[in-house]
């Protein structure tokens, strides 16, 4: 096989490959524990016009897509690991999709209910199936296969067993991550932490890709997929190894290396020796990147205690990397240690190699001892670095609220609701300043749309938890709220209604 081979860390890369080489209407053999067919948030307006179909839909996108251009003019800067291959389907450089899941037909049968949940989410965005309902036949289940159109293309999803015999040539898109994850029911990138093995071997899918399924790669994409914990550091090695076993004249040099180097990380990983984690980044310094611990998988679940050993054991072996400083940071954060947060974030910040995290770390850390000032310019520094973040919009908000600046405030708010913060606290505090706003009666009648949605959304997850038998998170909590924004609004409402009639009466006297 000739060097028609990238090898990428985040998997998006691969459509700016495509591009590049000016693909057109090739199918995609797509190998991976994730569909990565995300749609993306905000589109262009005529694309909006052409495909809504309701008058709330067409408000809601137009919404959104208006908010994104007012900080981004760019709207191919929403592409991500998640949703790259929906561009290439819409700009034709893919035709049709074939995804080859992770397991076997046993762990294919397990994982029939995300897969038919995935397809019925995508049918919605569908254009091309407007007033159609996405049919699944049982046919095709019991062969292991699952096809469906989805923007007028076939869309196949396999195991790597039923993936049929393509005689054209294909673009080939290999996560490592699929060698990993032996089922969908463990693609979250938090389901077995360290506990993660090889289910099947680089050599044995190749050889089932290239003899077997005669596979006729046109371009080769290889994503390591380490960033988030996708795919743990320890095992990135695969990536080099699937490169090499497909191209072995090519990349015998390169795995060579690379190999030394994760034998070497993995001597540090067991023994948490400072020579070996030296050793390893001297051969690849991308053993230095932020998941090269599973610190960040176990602060998402909240085991701080392990969160911290993790970082710690990299503290000490490499004082100059900013990435586990941040991660104690945050343990902070959640822990409401103020103090010790802004140190950790400091220190980080003064590294100056990762500005955005430390940015925003320290700005919550500021924020939560009450310096109103330092965090708003933390704040607004880390804003041009994630101007879709709506977490920061909303923090911002809080200190104009608190400065009783409430027109900015309550803009604040509304694009942090906007940008995709389902949030009752948000929602409160936007109507608490209503009063002190020119829009007040339109502001009310904002959030009360918002208020609706939201009821409609937590409803339907209690019913979800109840019907799975498990208790949902901080639910008395956030029905108290409930209760007393139901309160604030018919209050308002009320108001409002006296307003209008007492106008009324002053035009006719």
């Amino acid at each position: 096989m000739t060097n028609k081979i990238s090898l990428i860390e985040d998997h998006h890369e691969a459509l700016k490959i495509w591009r590049e080489k000016g693909f057109k209407g090739v199918d995609l053999v797509h190998i991976d524990a994730h569909i990565d067919f995300g749609f993306h948030p905000a589109k262009p307006k005529e694309q909006i016009m052409n495909e809504a179909r309701t008058l709330n839909q067409l408000k809601r996108e137009l919404e959104k897509s208006l908010l994104y251009q007012r900080y981004q003019k760019d709207f191919d800067k929403q592409t991500n690991i998640g949703n790259y291959i929906y561009p290439a389907m819409r700009e034709g450089i893919v035709k049709d999709l074939y995804w080859v899941i992770p397991g076997r037909l046993k762990e294919f049968k397990k994982s029939l209910k995300i897969i038919k949940g995935m397809l019925k989410s995508f049918s919605r965005h569908d254009p091309c199936q407007l007033g159609h309902t996405l049919h699944v036949t049982r046919h095709t289940f019991q062969d292991g296969i699952v096809s469906t159109k989805l923007l007028g293309r076939k869309f196949v999803i396999c195991t790597l067993e039923k993936l049929p015999i393509l005689k054209q040539k294909v673009l080939l898109d290999i996560d490592t991550d699929f060698l990993i994850v032996d089922s969908l029911l463990n693609a979250s990138n938090t389901a077995k932490i360290g506990k993660r093995k090889r289910w099947i071997r680089p050599d044995r899918l190749v050889k089932d890709l290239l003899s077997k399924k005669e596979l006729k790669p046109v371009w080769t994409t290889i994503a390591y997929s380490v960033n988030g914990g996708w795919t743990p550091m320890r095992y990135k090695i695969l990536g080099d190894e699937l490169a090499y076993r497909l191209s072995p004249k090519h990349f015998k040099e390169r795995y060579g290396q690379k190999f030394i180097a994760s034998v070497f990380f993995e001597r540090f990983a067991s023994t948490g020796k400072k020579e070996y984690y030296q050793k390893a980044i001297r051969l690849d310094p991308s053993y230095r990147a932020a998941d090269n611990n599973y610190g960040p998988l176990y602060l998402n679940i909240r085991r701080f205690s392990k969160a911290k050993r993790e970082f710690l054991k990299v503290t000490r072996v490499d004082p100059e990397n900013p990435y586990p400083f941040i991660g104690l940071g945050n343990i902070a954060l959640e822990k409401r240690n103020f103090y010790k947060a802004k140190r950790h974030f400091s220190y980080a910040l003064k590294l100056k190699t990762e500005l955005k995290q430390s940015l925003l770390g320290l700005a919550q850390a500021e924020l939560g001892l009450k310096k109103f000032k330092k965090a708003k310019k933390l704040f607004l520094s880390y804003q041009p670095f994630e101007p879709m973040q709506p977490k920061n919009r909303y923090l911002l908000g809080q200190i104009y609220e608190r400065e009783k600046d409430f027109e900015k405030a309550a803009v604040f708010y509304q694009d942090a609701m906007r940008l995709g913060l389902s949030n009752i606290d948000v929602i409160k505090r936007l109507l608490k300043i209503c009063c002190h706003l020119k829009a007040k009666d339109d502001i009310t009648k904002y959030v009360s749309i918002r208020y609706k949605e939201f009821k409609k959304d937590f409803e339907r997850a209690k019913r979800l938890s109840l019907k799975k038998g498990r208790k949902l998170k901080g639910l008395q909590k956030i029905e108290k709220k409930m209760a007393g924004l139901d309160r604030l609004l018919n209050c308002l409402t009320i108001q409002q209604y006296n307003n209008i009639s007492h106008r009324g009466k002053i035009l006719n006297t």
